[in-house]
């Protein structure tokens, strides 16, 4: 959505609380409509083809839909394909968000444009504290690459949202500095003539030590984390002209090399590994650094997160590019042990650590206290849905071998069978 439409509907929002803003143009009613109807012949070809076997309770289903070119052309949208490749989710988890109504109505408060996605993704999770199962698939042509939700999941969701709703028992395991990391590993296995690069703790301690990084991060916060990124996925000339108009000087001589040797190796990777592990896509594009490094990035977490399935008992996981939220925290032995693995069957391991280990309770404490003095919002729209027969049996889904209910979900399963009216014979 543009910038003045959320500047409309935060302002709707603060001075109608009970109003729902959307903007619907004419011509994304007609597209709407038309992809409706593909989902309503969709689910008519499933109960067709068997009526026992339609779920009518299920949550999102993931289609292949065709496009409605015509309506789009006349929208005034340009179409450069017409021909979508479809992939199939790969991967399911399941996620378990705590839900604290009280919370979220105050979260809204501040942040009015996240009710509508809160709201969507929170229905199907009904009643409280239920899970969701969320499907996985790569967005790019050739298949490969980062893992984006099928559906809306945590993965989409604002952090301030995501730690309200997973911070109380999930913690983060994420790949420390990335990309970054990756192109310092990938030199040390396919360029071991040239000079390594320096491990992302040591870069990054060298980077705060510097007088001008100093100014520069006081000036923007985060550029030290976000320096390596833009190196690779731009150039070093335009991060200086960047740097230039935040603070007018330049960093010291070791810190220039250490960023002139980033770009160089970065460069030279691509060159030699692009068309190997990905052939769709050219050398000299734009995007050539970041598709190679996405397609490493996700097979290592992938690998990670499946690794971790099968030994530890999980109860929620959420996928997050880079790393991801688990619940229960795993033994710290268990996951080196993984990542030792999973890291030196892409020949990656080199005697260092990797993943690290942060849990959310504190980040979520540290937000929940600036929410003390806020004023709740009007209460979310959930759609409740009946649970259905089949339903109640425990599923095995990837993510979740060991579902415990909590004593909510059992007190509302007790009053629903009491409540439940008896057949006269």
């Amino acid at each position: 959505m543009h910038q003045p439409l959320e500047s409309i509907r935060s302002t709707v929002s603060l001075h109608l609380p009970c109003s729902l803003f959307i903007y619907l143009p004419r011509v994304a009613n007609g597209i709407a409509d038309d992809l409706a109807g593909q989902a309503t012949q969709f689910l008519l070809a499933k109960y067709r083809s068997n009526p026992a076997a339609l779920n009518r309770n299920a949550g999102p289903v993931s289609i292949k839909p065709s496009f409605p070119t015509g309506l789009f052309q006349v929208g005034g949208f340009h179409i450069q394909s017409f021909d979508q490749t479809w992939s199939q989710p790969i991967l399911t988890l399941v996620e378990r968000p705590h839900i604290d109504h009280g919370l979220l109505r105050k979260h809204v408060t501040v942040h009015p444009h996240h009710r509508q996605l809160i709201e969507s993704y929170l229905s199907p999770c009904l009643p409280q504290n239920c899970s969701i199962e969320i499907d996985y698939s790569p967005k790019a042509a050739d298949n490969c690459g980062r893992r984006y939700c099928c559906t809306i999941g945590g993965q989409r969701l604002p952090r301030a949202a995501r730690l309200l709703l997973f911070g109380q028992n999930h913690c983060e395991i994420d790949l420390k500095g990335s990309f970054y990391e990756l192109v310092r590993r990938l030199g040390l296995r396919f360029a071991p003539d040239l000079v390594p690069l320096p491990a992302i703790d040591e870069f990054r301690a060298q980077l705060a030590r510097d007088p001008y990084i100093q100014r520069v991060e006081a000036a923007c916060p985060d550029t030290i984390k976000q320096l390596p990124l833009r190196i690779i996925n731009s150039s070093l000339a335009a991060t200086y002209r960047y740097l230039s108009s935040l603070v007018d000087d330049s960093p010291s001589a070791s810190v220039g090399a250490i960023l002139c040797q980033l770009e160089s190796l970065s460069t030279t990777l691509t060159t030699q590994l692009l068309p190997r592990f990905r052939p769709g896509f050219l050398v000299n594009q734009n995007d050539s650094a970041f598709r190679l490094l996405e397609h490493f990035e996700a097979t290592i977490v992938e690998d990670t997160i499946r690794a971790l399935i099968a030994r530890h008992p999980t109860q929620s996981v959420v996928w997050l590019h880079d790393g991801f939220l688990v619940a229960p925290p795993p033994p710290e032995q268990m996951l080196r042990q993984i990542e030792q693995e999973v890291l030196s069957s892409h020949q990656l391991y080199f005697g260092q650590t990797w993943f690290k280990v942060t849990p959310l309770s504190t980040a979520r404490k540290a937000y929940v206290d600036t929410l003390k003095h806020t004023v709740s919002s009007h209460a979310l729209s959930l759609t409740r849905r009946a649970p259905h027969s089949s339903q109640r049996k425990q599923r095995s889904a990837q993510g979740s071998p060991h579902i415990c209910a909590t004593p909510l979900e059992a007190l509302a399963k007790l009053r629903a069978r009491r409540e439940r009216p008896t057949g006269v014979s």
